[in-house]
């Protein structure tokens, strides 16, 4: 009787029993849940294609519209590589300043996880650029299907 009273009143006992409960318990629940991501993915890839169709159709009769889609692109483009020339030469002339970011210590783990989290708005810049590019090439080739009637009559 005293063992059970002093494994109610030890925190590892409790641990040890409930924490492979919880796990027996959420293995299921994950396992549903990765199954369920290609199902997730394939709506939000649907939604995505149709928002851009959508768009695709207001914009592709207007010539200027069309230039400025293609002008965003390359704008998207230049930013995305622009950020990361600063990040190259800021990480060339300064790495110690990369080094320092974390607790004032520079050393290899913590250069990389700077590195790491520095990088971080090139990724989100890529994907903004990816995003354009991809609504500009389905925007030309939507473009390309239009078919333009000229109002002169043969005789």
């Amino acid at each position: 009787m005293d063992t059970i009273l002093t494994n109610l009143n030890d925190p590892s006992w409790w641990f040890t029993g409930l924490f492979f409960v919880v796990i027996a318990l959420l293995i299921p629940k994950a396992i549903t849940f990765m199954h369920s991501i290609p199902l997730h993915a394939k709506g939000f890839k649907r939604k995505s294609k149709l928002a851009d169709l959508k768009k695709v159709k207001g914009i592709r009769h207007d010539d200027t519209k069309v230039l400025i889609e293609s002008i965003k692109t390359f704008a998207w483009m230049v930013v995305f590589i622009l950020s990361i020339l600063i990040l190259m030469y800021s990480y060339l002339t300064e790495p110690i300043w990369l080094g320092n970011t974390l607790n004032n210590t520079p050393t290899e783990k913590g250069l990389g996880v700077a590195l790491i989290a520095l990088s971080l708005p090139i990724y989100v810049l890529e994907i903004i650029y990816l995003k354009q590019d991809r609504l500009l090439k389905v925007l030309i080739k939507h473009r390309d299907k239009l078919r333009i009637t000229s109002k002169s009559t043969r005789t």
